[in-house]
């Protein structure tokens, strides 16, 4: 028979055990897509060339539904399905631009996954040291698992979110335009991008 006290810990063990389930995918993962991402890079012989080599795997490794939300913060919970329809697609050209131009950039540098961390409820981040022309760089990339597959949704870059500092752009440009200012604004600039 079961005791009064172990009928009230078992289900916290369970509790316990199906919240520590998720593991941050490992170093040696994460390591090969970076080595692939720099491989894609040095045969790029543009930074358009670039951006069209390294969709699929920016794609694969990126959330960039989460990544849109987290950026636009406390207005994304009132907008319209429509306005996040609008919105998501073109902060996510945006930032697969600037992500592969950067990398194009400094595609003779080097990423090296250092550790990978799980911080619980399915997030986790992954510890890069780089080195680019002469310099070296920690970069951390915030994931969260979805269906098994870690995806990035914040990258910092020697301690600044990239998160918070679209955030704090996007919060000016809504106050100043609305929502709608935003979408405008960001296709704009995806116009000019080449």
């Amino acid at each position: 028979m079961v005791s009064y006290s172990m009928k009230k810990i078992i289900p916290l063990l369970l509790c316990v055990l199906s919240t520590s389930a998720y593991a941050v995918e490992s170093k040696e993962a994460w390591q090969k897509t970076f080595n692939d991402g720099l491989a894609l890079a040095k045969d790029a012989k543009t930074s358009q060339e670039m951006v069209k080599k390294m969709e699929p795997l920016i794609v694969q490794r990126f959330d960039f539904n989460l990544l849109s939300a987290y950026a636009v913060g406390q207005p994304w919970k009132t907008m319209t399905e429509e306005e996040k329809k609008l919105l998501a697609p073109q902060f996510e050209s945006l930032l697969k631009r600037i992500y592969a131009g950067v990398l194009f950039k400094y595609k003779n540098s080097v990423i090296n996954v250092s550790k990978t961390e799980d911080m619980g409820n399915g997030n986790g981040r992954v510890v890069t040291d780089v080195e680019a022309s002469g310099q070296k760089y920690n970069i951390i990339y915030m994931v969260k698992s979805t269906s098994g597959k870690d995806k990035i949704y914040d990258v910092q870059v020697e301690g600044a979110s990239i998160v918070s500092v679209y955030r704090n752009q996007f919060k000016a440009t809504i106050n100043n335009k609305g929502v709608k200012g935003l979408i405008d604004e960001l296709s704009l600039k995806n116009q000019k991008q080449p």
